[in-house]
């Protein structure tokens, strides 16, 4: 749950930029935060429900297929969306849909599952709260090392002069894992006599976020 002070913000900038990028939750006065701490405090049945959807997911990965209130929550959102999430990590999809209930004040998953089936812009809501636009340039510091020093030079190197070298990001989120390996093949070729021909391709489910990743801006 996220929660962002409204404009009683002395320094504004920090909660206005969270409140943009449309990861916020409540817009709240500081007085108005406390209270809603306190109430979400007190949710001891989600707390609870947490803790057994965690333990149930590492006795058995598969225990949503007994749900039956999950399943129509999934199907629901494999209709709308075309995206199947029964393959997709259930802890995350049963904490995302705890935090749902937590914002509706609803005590169940059937009752949330029910609010979905009646209200069909909440199916898109919790389909953009799954798709986690969570990235970062060389986030991963080892991965983009081994990339950098010889996975990269060793493709280009197979390349012949009139050959292009094709690399496809999936899950690119916000583009900047594409830009980072872009910027690391232009520091491996600033140092050739000649350079290979290199097309770099992301895709992503979330459309806004691919949106953020075609202009480029950071």
């Amino acid at each position: 749950m996220t929660l962002a002070q409204d404009d009683s913000a002395k320094f504004s900038s920090m909660p206005k930029s969270a409140v943009a990028a449309g990861a916020v939750d409540f817009i709240l006065s500081p007085k108005e935060i406390a209270r809603e701490l306190a109430r979400l405090s007190k949710q001891d049945y989600v707390n609870s429900e947490v803790l057994r959807a965690a333990k149930e997911d590492e006795i058995d990965p598969d225990s949503y297929r007994d749900n039956p209130d999950l399943k129509i929550i999934l199907n629901l959102l494999y209709k709308e969306t075309g995206v199947d999430f029964s393959h997709y990590k259930m802890t995350t999809i049963k904490r995302r849909i705890l935090s749902k209930m937590l914002l509706y004040k609803i005590k169940s998953s059937k009752e949330y599952a029910k609010l979905m089936a009646e209200k069909s812009d909440e199916i898109n809501i919790l389909y953009q709260d799954l798709l986690i636009n969570v990235t970062g340039f060389f986030r991963d510091t080892d991965a983009h090392q081994y990339l950098k020093t010889t996975l990269l030079p060793k493709l280009l190197k197979s390349k012949a002069a009139d050959e292009t070298l094709r690399i496809w990001i999936p899950a690119c989120s916000t583009g900047e894992e594409a830009y980072s390996i872009a910027m690391s093949i232009l520091e491996i070729q600033s140092s050739k006599a000649t350079n290979t021909s290199v097309q770099i391709f992301a895709t992503d489910l979330s459309a806004q976020a691919i949106i953020k990743a075609r202009l480029g801006e950071y």
